[in-house]
């Protein structure tokens, strides 16, 4: 539903995202980049 509606995302719930515990570091680093040093932020 969310690829054909984009804009449903929150009111369908968002969008999860499930990462492996070994890779937890690793995906928090590329979050926080995103959110300092980019025009994309992460809600």
């Amino acid at each position: 539903m969310i690829g054909v509606f984009p804009f449903y995302s929150n009111a369908l719930g968002g969008i999860n995202l499930r990462v492996h515990s070994k890779d937890k570091d690793k995906v928090l680093h590329i979050i926080e980049d995103l959110n300092t040093n980019s025009n994309l932020r992460i809600v």
